[in-house]
């Protein structure tokens, strides 16, 4: 059993990999990539997120536009709603065909074109800023919404080719591109706060957020075009593709290498954690920022924290800062590493009743007084007596009631002190 395990080890974790982690690696590809990262999300976090700019271009024209009316148009009530829809489709449809056309267009052209399209579409919302629209509001909802679905549809396009790029470097690479992501909208709802301190006008606040959105994307497609000219390995990594290069080893290593067997068996393992992270990933884009954005202060109208800073301090800084502490902190904190241990002790427990039960039902088929009823009786036995009892220093035996028991016992105690606290 042991050796299947190792040589399965083996085939899933080729040499290859284990070279390329102690492989060198230059701080700036280290820096690239944190900054591709968040250029990459840069359409998520500051597009929509200029709250108080698409409340004055979906206002009542004929009313003066005033940031502390509670009472909202059916464009302003739709607008969020309606671009995180149709920017989800768009996410959802353009990484199915990212996938089919990663053969057909090579890498540093997705990568390119990505950036390229990101920059046009935020110089476009840019040139908007200072247009009036409003003599043809609903024309201007339909192309901001269609906006919204061609940033989703490159940020698609980007973000596949880029964890196709980072996949071939060390995993320090992949580490400051996931990093680039979650510090990016900290960096959007900091920025959108102090533009409104320097910008006292809509159109000024929302022409200098978008302007600096536009800068940073600019500077990392200036940036990334530099450094692949002139590096050789990045070239070199580029114009290498690893599955092109298991493809030529022949049908033998590549059905070993996709074998449907392993692939069930691995998603059965991680099936938990796969609907954990599905839930996760669709009750947050549910409320954020379709929701999240019609947030209002209890105190708006009567002063300028409520009208104007506190959605995005409280709403979007806020969001981004914990989701960044919460990231940091999986990487620290062991309680998803305990959890997975007592899995797996319970896993091993609940086997060995598993063997047990097939002998019992595997006797029933076997003739008395037969050779192989003897040892099946001795194979019985020795699970009996050698039954495995995983414990925590023979304190407790680990069981997955065990996790049930911590929280029970921790809500029980939590409950006592709350009720001496109050006495």
């Amino acid at each position: 059993m042991a050796t299947n395990d190792v040589e399965e080890t083996e085939q899933i974790i080729p040499n290859e990999e284990v070279e390329k982690v102690n492989e060198p690696v230059s701080y700036l590809f280290i820096v690239l990539f944190y900054f591709l990262g968040a250029t990459c999300f840069i359409p998520n976090n500051f597009y929509v997120t200029a709250n108080e700019y698409w409340m004055f271009k979906f206002r009542d024209p004929h009313i003066p536009f005033n940031n502390s009316d509670t009472q909202k148009t059916t464009l302003q009530k739709k607008f969020t709603a309606y671009t995180n829809m149709v920017g989800s489709i768009g996410m959802i449809l353009f990484l199915f065909i990212t996938f089919a056309i990663s053969k057909k267009v090579s890498l540093q052209k997705r990568i390119v074109g990505g950036m390229f399209l990101l920059l046009v579409l935020f110089c476009i919302t840019l040139l908007f800023v200072f247009v009036n629209t409003d003599s043809w509001q609903i024309g201007f909802f339909v192309i901001a919404v269609g906006i919204s679905g061609l940033f989703s549809a490159s940020t698609a396009v980007l973000l596949i080719s880029l964890f196709q790029l980072s996949a071939r470097f060390p995993p320090r690479c992949m580490a400051a591109q996931l990093a680039g992501q979650s510090v990016c909208g900290i960096l959007s709802a900091s920025i959108q706060v102090l533009t409104l301190l320097a910008a006292p006008t809509v159109k000024g606040t929302a022409g200098l957020y978008y302007a600096i959105a536009t800068g940073v994307i600019t500077a990392t497609t200036i940036a990334y075009l530099t450094v692949s000219k002139k590096s050789e390995y990045l070239q070199n990594k580029l114009e290498n593709d690893p599955e092109e290069e298991e493809e030529e080893e022949g049908e033998e290593t590549s059905s070993k290498k996709f074998d449907i067997v392993k692939i069930k068996r691995v998603l059965r393992k991680l099936a938990l954690i796969l609907v954990s992270l599905t839930l996760c990933g669709v009750i947050t884009q549910l409320l954020h920022p379709g929701l999240t954005a019609l947030i209002e202060s209890s105190g708006k109208g009567t002063n300028v924290w409520s009208d104007s800073y506190f959605l995005p301090v409280c709403v979007f800084l806020l969001f981004n800062t914990m989701e960044f502490i919460g990231r940091e902190l999986s990487n620290h904190i062991q309680l998803i590493w305990l959890t997975a241990v007592v899995f797996c002790c319970d896993s091993v427990v609940r086997e060995t009743d598993k063997l047990l039960m097939n002998c019992y039902m595997l006797e029933q088929t076997l003739p008395l007084r037969s050779k192989e009823l003897e040892e099946l009786d001795s194979l019985k036995e020795l699970i009996k007596n050698k039954r495995p009892t995983l414990t925590a220093a023979g304190f407790f035996e680990i069981r997955r009631s065990t996790l049930l028991s911590l929280l029970s016992s921790t809500t029980t105690y939590f409950i006592v002190a709350l009720q001496f606290n109050s006495l």
